[in-house]
């Protein structure tokens, strides 16, 4: 167990996961470094997933992730402790030709990836993923829907960036469709309107 604290051994688990994702979901997964800090940290650098139009959809230049690995093992419930993500870059496009986000699918296809790792005792409920606490730091959102025209006039709820993103986020929770989160803090700057 101690081996996977060696740089060529995280490297390599790092490639066969990236490889794994991209493989189940379709969505081109990149990672460029991770570092398995004992048993209860991990840091990653460099992830980016990228859409069917190859366009980042969310890039993240700094990850640490804290945890406790007893929460982690034999559970179809993913519960970390805290996440410090700094120059995270999320792009959600709606195109013509589809109702949803460009996220939407890849959404799908991690949660039936996580729900075909469930154990036969806990396939009656659905898996779960929650963070503690989040601290968010110089980062960016975007929406662009292709189906509606530029607001030219005021904010264009449509087709907008949000900049230099920070924020203190608890009790992140996501199972199946619902989504939930506590924002402390929260402090951003459109791009267009500043």
């Amino acid at each position: 167990m101690l081996l996977i604290h060696l740089p060529p051994i995280q490297n390599y688990l790092s490639d066969r996961f990236t490889s794994y994702l991209t493989a189940h979901t379709g969505y081109p997964t990149e990672i460029e470094y991770i570092n398995v800090k004992w048993f209860n940290s991990l840091a990653v650098d460099g992830t980016r997933i990228y859409d069917e139009q190859n366009v980042t959809m969310i890039g993240i230049d700094e990850l640490v992730l804290t945890f406790s690995l007893k929460d982690l093992l034999g559970s179809q419930h993913i519960q970390t402790k805290e996440a410090w993500i700094k120059g995270a870059n999320i792009n959600l496009r709606k195109k013509p030709d589809f109702y949803g986000l460009n996220i939407d699918d890849w959404a799908i296809k991690i949660s039936t990836l996580l729900a075909d790792s469930q154990t036969p005792e806990s396939s009656g409920s659905s898996a779960a993923f929650s963070i503690d606490k989040i601290t968010l730091r110089e980062s960016q959102f975007s929406i662009s829907d292709y189906r509606m025209d530029s607001i030219n006039n005021g904010f264009d709820y449509n087709h907008f960036r949000l900049v230099n993103l920070n924020a203190d986020l608890l009790n992140l929770k996501s199972v199946a469709d619902t989504f939930q989160l506590d924002i402390k803090y929260l402090t951003t700057r459109d791009s267009a309107s500043n």
